[in-house]
């Protein structure tokens, strides 16, 4: 081979390589390849991860040690609680009213005990 075909040789395999059918069709695949990957990875714009299945969760009953009204609500459902944490406010007049009912109560039964104890002076 003279110099000038040795120069001209890669320029020749370039030149057939794209007259070739399997170029421009790979050209092709690589353009959809590469539209789609574009497509479903920078524009959907959901990062979300989508799945099927199913969650369990813990249920647990929260009890108060008197019972009432609630309130006010202190803390989102699925908020993290400790022990001890306010979770909720009782209404304070129904406590009120059973504080004041049971200071009657005692009320009355501190006069029924001094009457019994006048009887019993008496009856000596």
């Amino acid at each position: 081979m003279n110099d000038a075909a040795k120069r001209n040789a890669p320029q020749a395999s370039v030149a057939r390589l794209v007259g070739s059918r399997k170029f421009w069709w790979s050209l092709v695949l690589f353009g959809v390849v590469g539209l789609l990957g574009w497509h479903f990875f920078w524009q959907r714009g959901d990062t979300a991860l989508h799945a099927s299945g199913t969650v369990e969760g813990v249920e647990v009953e929260i009890t108060s040690k008197v019972a009432g009204r609630i309130a006010t609500i202190c803390c989102r459902e699925g908020e993290m609680v400790k022990a001890g944490d306010v979770v909720v406010q009782l209404a304070s007049e129904d406590l009120a009213a059973a504080v004041e009912q049971a200071a009657a109560e005692i009320a009355s039964a501190e006069a029924e005990l001094r009457r019994a104890r006048a009887q019993e002076v008496e009856a000596r």
